[in-house]
């Protein structure tokens, strides 16, 4: 494929002989419409640019495909991005996952606050972004902010958790629970799973350094892979250069088991911790319960 600089090199080469070439004919042939011929060829080929290259504008995206996926267990959500302008070339993209109801995007059109994750352009698979969150079954909001020097252009949607059937397999039974079971290290971040006649309860509490971003989730899952509850607590600090504070905290959700049978439910805490703000420890918690 031919090189575009040397393309509108060649382009411009060629624009730039072409009045002379017009005015030869034009003495052969005696035409009186030789100063609009050039300039009616000149302004069009200024109006449409030079083939093969962007045009000066704003990106202008189309509506994002978001696809899920399992893959060794984890989910993979892929993002795959358009603009309406095809031979748009200059730009920046961020794509941000968060929470349905959490994640936001200011009155400026272009920040994105309380989100989970951030990332940018595949290099390997271009025009697609990918978020590999903590949880496997559950639904995230997506904002992709397209950018250049002429303007920005956002698009946002929200992704579905893939079906995982059989995923309970190598689960604990529910009648192992009537004890709490305990996940982790409760002197730093712990997981505390009871069940009480059909109330499951999951707790989670945690006493280390400085936090940043905390979260804890409960969902069952259908014998045909189906969810059939999800429940979730999400923390943020009020000011994000401000972390919460050490000590103990305690988060607490539960779900109705008689609601379902033969389910399979999942437990999840992500949490992230602000040793200093240039290294954050990223912790996560999980252990799934089969209710006969």
């Amino acid at each position: 494929m031919q090189n575009p600089k040397i393309r509108k090199l060649v382009s411009i080469f060629i624009l730039g002989l072409l009045p002379f070439f017009i005015q030869k004919c034009a003495k052969n042939n005696s035409s009186p419409d030789v100063n609009k011929l050039i300039l009616g060829l000149t302004a069009n080929q200024i109006a449409q640019g030079i083939p093969g290259e962007a045009v000066n504008e704003a990106p202008l995206l189309n509506d994002l495909d978001i696809q899920t996926s399992l893959v060794n267990g984890s989910q993979l959500i892929t993002v795959k991005f358009s603009f309406q302008n095809s031979s748009l070339q200059n730009y920046s993209i961020k794509a941000y996952l968060g929470r349905p109801g959490t994640i936001v995007l200011k009155s400026d059109g272009i920040t994105v606050e309380k989100y989970v994750q951030e990332a940018s352009e595949v290099s390997a698979f271009p025009k697609q972004i990918r978020f590999s969150p903590p949880e496997t079954g559950a639904s995230y909001k997506i904002i992709v902010v397209a950018k250049n020097s002429f303007g920005v252009s956002v698009k946002q949607g929200s992704s579905k958790p893939p079906v995982v059937a059989g995923a309970c397999g190598n689960a604990l039974n529910a009648g192992t629970v009537a004890d709490p079971l305990v996940i982790g290290n409760c002197n730093e971040y712990c997981m505390k799973v009871s069940l009480d006649g059909n109330d499951m309860q999951m707790k989670v509490e945690y006493n280390a350094g400085a936090t940043s971003y905390f979260y804890m989730d409960l969902f069952a899952w259908k014998s045909d892979g189906n969810i059939a509850t999800y429940n979730y607590t999400e923390l943020f600090p009020d000011d994000p250069s401000i972390p919460i504070p050490p000590g103990q905290k305690v988060a607490e959700i539960s779900i109705n088991t008689s609601t379902f049978t033969e389910a399979c439910v999942s437990l999840d805490s992500f949490s992230i911790f602000q040793e200093n703000p240039d290294t954050p420890v990223y912790k996560y918690l999980n252990t799934r319960v089969i209710v006969p």
